[in-house]
């Protein structure tokens, strides 16, 4: 083989080894940004559905939260000896107050949640874990457990 020859096949095979090194290359950055983004979208749908059910629980069942929720609704929660009007609080019927005024209270206080779909049911408990009262939104929203 002559010496043109061997630079022309030399030539020619580092350039196709080049050109390889590069498909290659390329493929893996495709395959690398693929996998990130695939990534940085699930992430992302993770924080808006975190954000959305927080922003839903906040709205709707957290204004029932005895520490974080809305200051009329903390009441319900509270000792009836530290509050001013005893029958404003669950405590109180829980501790062994008239269940039939309990649940027509319950009724009355959780009707407007019920009507704006904020929950779907209520259920009390005493301290023995027996279930003193339990109601539902009307129409079939959400679960009934009772």
């Amino acid at each position: 083989m002559s010496i043109k020859t061997r630079i022309i096949a030399l030539s020619l095979i580092g350039n196709l080894g080049i050109a390889g090194v590069f498909f290659a290359l390329s493929s893996y950055q495709n395959y690398q940004q693929e996998q990130s983004s695939v990534e940085s979208s699930a992430i992302l749908y993770g924080q808006a559905w975190r954000t959305v059910l927080n922003d839903t629980f906040t709205g709707s069942l957290g204004l029932f939260h005895p520490q974080t929720g809305s200051p009329e609704n903390a009441l319900l929660w509270s000792d009836p000896s530290t509050n001013d009007d005893p029958e404003q609080a669950l405590a109180y019927w829980v501790a062994g107050g008239d269940r039939e005024l309990m649940s027509s209270y319950i009724i009355e206080k959780f009707d407007d949640a019920f009507a704006w779909g904020e929950i779907s049911f209520v259920m009390v408990f005493d301290a023995q874990g027996r279930g003193i009262h339990c109601g539902t939104a009307e129409e079939g929203y959400g679960i009934d457990p009772c």
